[in-house]
């Protein structure tokens, strides 16, 4: 089966403490890893991984496939498939397919082996060819939070980084599971050293926030922490709306043995 997130991730920080002065570059590669369960899936987006190989004979011609989809001049390289166990074996691969050069007539550079010479985020037209397809709102809703973050660790010509970031609404198209982990990884923008304000009626999301306003009819009623709110006497416009939505919940389930994430769900 194609190397799991944890797999590339391990790959990723080694070649980090290598280049460290790369690390920006390379937080949103961190960043779909540790979302996404099958990073080297076609079908992962807004992103995914895809391994190439730097190919070198004896006069140090470097080996380059003209692909006719795109007019592009590349060294070969591809997705991962099933059968891939690890990201070089994609890459030899991936040789043996597009130049008819099988792994048994390569030899890996004795200084790195295995290692990869070079990682990189690039962004890549889709392929018409290919079957292009719209995203769903979730979809974009996802491409949103991956540029976020990417911008947030990207400086601008000035060198400067931006402080505040206004995120709206940014889980009303995700499952339930994809909904966790997008506010976990807002939550996760501040540790990047920003401001984050998060406009939602998801009121589960409010409760870890340091600071919370409550607007009803365009005017602000009430602030203070999730603490604050919930005790406040008489109860607040905050407590009544977060006991109604968690009321929606407030149901009999019935028992089961282990949950998919192997956890006592009685």
């Amino acid at each position: 089966m194609p190397p799991s997130a944890d797999a590339i991730a391990a790959v990723t920080r080694a070649y980090l403490d290598r280049h460290p002065a790369e690390r920006a570059k390379l937080e949103p590669l961190l960043a779909v890893l540790a979302t996404e369960p099958q990073p080297t899936s076609r079908t992962t987006l807004p992103a995914h991984v895809t391994c190439s190989a730097i190919v070198i004979n004896r006069d140090r011609q470097v080996l380059h496939i003209h692909h006719r989809a795109t007019g592009l001049t590349l060294c070969p390289g591809g997705h991962g498939e099933e059968a891939d166990t690890s990201l070089l074996a994609t890459a030899l691969r991936e040789v043996a397919e597009e130049a008819g050069i099988p792994p048994g007539a390569l030899c890996l550079v004795p200084e790195l082996l295995d290692r990869p010479v070079d990682i990189d985020v690039n962004d890549i037209d889709p392929n018409p060819e290919r079957g292009g397809v719209q995203l769903s709102g979730g979809q974009w809703q996802k491409v949103a939070l991956a540029r976020t973050r990417l911008r947030l660790t990207t400086p601008d010509q000035d060198n400067r980084l931006p402080a505040l970031v206004v995120v709206d609404e940014p889980t009303s198209a995700l499952d339930p599971q994809a909904e966790v982990a997008a506010f976990e990884q807002i939550r996760h923008l501040t540790d990047l050293g920003v401001t984050v304000v998060l406009i939602t009626h998801r009121l589960g999301a409010t409760a870890k926030a340091d600071h919370i306003f409550v607007l009803d009819h365009g005017r602000l009623v009430e602030e203070g922490s999730h603490s604050d709110l919930m005790a406040r006497q008489p109860a607040t416009h905050y407590r009544e709306a977060y006991l109604l939505q968690a009321r929606q919940y407030d149901t009999t389930v019935p028992g089961q043995t282990r949950g998919r994430d192997g956890a006592d769900t009685h």
